[in-house]
C-alpha cells in the first residue's frame, strides 16, 4: 500500500505532536519535507513544532565528560515555513513562532501535552495549553526539583554548582580540582546535566533557561576557596546577595543603581535587589547592619523598579512598606525620601480609584515642614519644584476624571523638558479624552512629535506618546494595528507594568478588526505575570470579556461582565452612563460589531455599543 496509503487509512487515530527539525542533512530533509506536505495537504489533525538549530555533534555530546551542546535558534518565521512547505497552505502561526523562549522549553512542554491525551484539537486549544503550561510553572519546578534531588543525595554539589552559577564566565578546572572529592561532584553535576564543561576548560551552566531558575531560587554559596569576580550588574547582583551588609558594597551597589535608574534599566535594578527586599528577614539584616540613609535609598530603588518592572507585588504595596518605614526618621535624606514616596502612594491612589485618600495625602505633601522643603535634597532625579507640579496635577487628573475639562491648564511646550512635566502633561490630555476630545488629540499629536525629536525626554515618555499616537491612528485606519503592538512591545521589558494596562484596549481593538484569534491570545499576555490587577485594570477586563461574549452570541455571560465592571465604577460618575448604555443595548438589540464606537464623549444612541476610550490609561 506505501507509506502515505497507510497514513491515510490510519487518519483518524492519527493524533500525535511531532517536532522536525529544520536544515536536516539532505539525505533525511527531503523526506520529511513530503511527510509534512501531505499531512497539511490532508487535514491531519497533527501539530508540528518546528525549530532551527545551528549544529549538534551528537557523538562529542557526552564524550569523557565534555558537552559540546551548540545554541539553538528559535526564529523561525511564517515565511520560512511557507517556503518550507512550498505552500500557502498554512495554520495561522500568528503570535505561535515567538511562543517558546528555548529549546528546553519546547522539550518540557511536550512532556505537559503528552498527559492532555485528546484536550487539544486546534490551535486555540495549542495556545491555550501552552498559557496554563506557563501558567503552573511547570518547566521551573520540574527543574528545581532536578536540582534538589542532586543536592540531597550528594553532600557539597549545591555549593560547587552555585559557584558555576553564580559566575558570569563559570569556574575553571584548575580552581577545582583539588581533591578527588571536588572531582566526583563535578563528575555528579555533569552526569545529571546541571553542568558542562566548554572548549576552554570552563565549568559553565548546562543552559541559560536553567541559570535563571538557579539564581531565582537558590542562594549563593561558596566552595572551598573559590573566588568569584564581580564586575559587571550581574555581578554586582552577586556580590550584594552575598555581602550586602558590607557598606563598601552598599555603597557600590548605590553608584551603579543610580546609573541603572537615570538609563530607566529597572528590570536590572529590580534583578540586583530582589533577594534582599522581597525577604524581610534579610530587609532587616540590612536596616541594623549599613548606614540608615543607604538603605532607606537602596530600599526606594527597589520600589521604583517593582513599580515597573516587578510581576509579584504592586508598586503601592512596597512604596506603603517604605513610606511608614521612614515616617518618624530626623534625617535629611531620610524625610526627603519619605515625602517623594508619599507623592507615589498619592499616584497609586489615583490609579485605584481612591479619590478621596489621594486628596488627603495630598493635603499631607502640602503640609510638608519647611525645614524639609527650603532643605530639599535632590534625589532620583526630583528637585521640589518638579514634585510639587506631581503632586497638582493628581488633582487635575481626579478633576478630569469627574468630568471637568482641564486642557487649559496644560503647560506650554516650553515647560515640557522639565522632570515629569511631560509624563504628566501626558495623563491630563488622557483623562481629557472625553471631555474635549478634538483638543486633547491636538495636544498628543503636537508633544508628541516633541517628545520623540528631543533627547531630553526619556524612553517611558517616549514609548507612552507613541503607543497612543498609534493607537488613536489605527482606529482611524491610518496604521495597522501591528504597529500599535509594536510600540507596545517597547515597553514590555523596562516598564512591565504599563505594558500590562494596554493589554485590554489592543485585545478589544483586535477584535474590532475582526481578529478573534489575535484578541484572544494578546488577551492572555496577562497571565504571564502574578501581579494582582487594580480596580480599574480588572474593571476594563470585564468590559473586554463582555465584548467577547456578545461576539460569541453570548448575552447573559456579558451583561454579568458588564454588572461587574458596573460594581467596580460604581462611585465613578463619568463611566457608569456608559456601562448602563451597554447593558440596556444587549437586552434590547442583537450584537453587531459594526454598531460597536469608542466613546470619545459624544451623544450615547440606544442602537450602539460603546468602549470607553480611557481605557488607554
Amino acid at each position: 500500500m506505501g507509506l502515505f496509503g497507510h497514513l491515510r487509512r490510519y487518519k483518524k487515530i492519527v493524533k500525535k505532536t511531532y517536532i522536525i527539525y529544520y536544515k536536516l542533512g539532505n539525505e533525511f530533509q527531503e523526506f520529511f519535507l513530503q511527510i509534512i506536505r501531505f499531512f497539511v495537504q490532508n487535514q491531519y489533525p497533527i501539530f508540528f513544532i518546528i525549530v532551527s538549530l545551528d549544529k549538534i555533534n551528537l557523538k562529542n555530546l557526552r564524550l569523557n565528560k565534555v558537552q559540546n551542546l551548540y545554541s539553538l535558534r528559535l526564529d523561525i518565521t511564517k515565511e520560512d515555513i511557507k517556503q518550507l512547505l512550498d505552500s500557502d497552505n498554512i495554520l495561522n502561526v500568528n503570535n505561535v513562532s515567538g511562543l517558546f523562549g528555548s529549546f528546553i522549553e519546547v522539550i518540557y512542554f511536550l512532556k505537559y501535552l503528552s498527559q492532555l491525551e485528546d484536550a487539544v484539537r486546534d490551535m486555540n486549544d495549542f495556545k491555550l495549553a501552552y498559557h496554563s503550561f506557563k501558567r503552573c510553572e511547570i518547566l521551573k519546578n520540574e527543574i528545581i526539583s532536578k536540582f534538589k534531588k542532586i543536592f540531597f543525595f550528594h553532600n557539597e554539589a549545591e555549593a560547587l554548582c552555585s559557584c558555576i552559577y553564580y559566575s558570569s564566565s563559570g569556574i575553571h578546572m584548575d580552581h577545582i580540582f583539588h581533591s578527588k572529592k571536588s572531582e566526583n561532584i563535578i563528575n555528579v553535576l555533569l552526569d545529571a546535566e546541571l553542568i558542562k564543561k566548554d572548549d576552554n576548560d570552563y565549568y559553565v551552566v548546562w543552559h541559560d533557561y536553567y541559570k535563571e531558575i538557579y539564581i531565582n531560587n537558590f542562594p549563593l554559596k561558596l566552595y572551598k576557596g573559590i573566588e568569584i569576580s564581580f564586575m559587571s550588574t550581574y555581578d554586582i547582583k552577586n556580590q550584594f546577595d552575598l555581602k550586602c551588609i558590607d557598606s563598601k558594597i552598599s555603597k557600590k551597589t548605590l553608584e551603579h543603581l543610580k546609573k541603572l535608574y537615570s538609563l530607566q534599566k529597572f528590570y536590572s535594578i529590580y534583578y540586583i535587589l530582589e533577594n534582599v527586599f522581597f525577604n524581610k528577614e534579610a530587609r532587616h539584616q540590612l536596616k541594623n547592619r549599613i548606614r540608615s540613609e543607604d538603605y532607606y535609598l537602596l530600599f526606594a530603588y527597589f520600589c521604583y523598579a517593582n513599580t515597573n518592572a516587578g510581576s509579584i507585588c504592586t508598586g503601592y504595596d512596597m512604596f506603603q512598606e517604605l513610606y511608614m518605614e521612614s515616617c518618624n526618621s530626623s534625617k535629611p535624606m531620610i524625610q526627603t525620601i519619605n515625602y517623594i514616596i508619599l507623592f507615589e502612594l498619592i499616584n497609586s491612589l489615583f490609579e485605584s480609584d481612591d479619590y478621596k485618600t489621594s486628596l488627603e495625602k495630598i493635603h499631607v505633601f502640602y503640609n510638608m515642614p519647611l525645614n524639609i522643603k527650603n532643605n530639599w535634597i535632590y534625589l532620583f532625579e526630583w528637585d521640589y519644584n518638579s514634585i510639587e507640579y506631581a503632586v497638582g496635577t493628581i488633582e487635575l487628573l481626579i478633576e478630569s476624571e469627574n468630568g471637568i475639562d482641564c486642557l487649559d491648564k496644560v503647560p506650554n511646550e516650553t515647560e515640557l523638558a522639565k522632570k515629569d512635566v511631560a509624563f504628566s502633561t501626558y495623563r491630563i490630555l488622557l483623562c481629557n479624552l472625553t471631555n474635549n476630545f478634538a483638543m486633547a488629540k491636538t495636544y498628543l499629536k503636537k508633544f508628541h512629535q516633541i517628545v520623540m525629536a528631543k533627547k531630553e525626554f526619556d524612553l517611558k515618555t517616549k514609548y507612552m506618546y507613541d503607543f497612543t499616537i498609534k493607537f488613536l491612528d489605527c482606529i482611524d485606519n491610518v496604521v495597522d494595528i501591528s504597529e500599535v503592538i509594536q510600540a507596545n512591545d517597547k515597553l514590555k521589558n523596562e516598564f512591565l507594568n504599563d505594558y500590562n494596562r494596554h493589554i485590554s484596549v489592543i485585545s478589544i481593538l483586535a477584535l474590532l478588526k475582526k481578529d478573534i484569534c489575535l484578541c484572544e491570545s494578546y488577551r492572555l499576555e496577562y497571565i504571564k505575570t502574578n501581579r494582582p490587577m487594580k480596580k480599574r485594570q480588572k474593571a476594563f477586563q470585564d468590559a473586554l470579556l463582555a465584548l467577547i461574549s456578545l461576539y460569541r452570541q453570548d448575552k447573559e455571560g456579558a451583561i454579568k461582565k458588564l454588572q461587574a465592571e458596573m460594581n467596580i465604577f460604581k462611585n465613578k460618575k463619568t463611566y457608569l452612563p456608559i456601562v448602563q448604555k451597554n447593558i440596556n443595548y444587549v437586552k434590547k438589540y442583537d450584537f453587531c460589531l459594526q454598531n460597536v464606537e469608542f466613546y470619545i464623549g459624544q451623544k450615547l444612541y440606544s442602537n450602539k455599543y460603546y468602549i470607553d476610550i480611557r481605557m488607554l490609561y
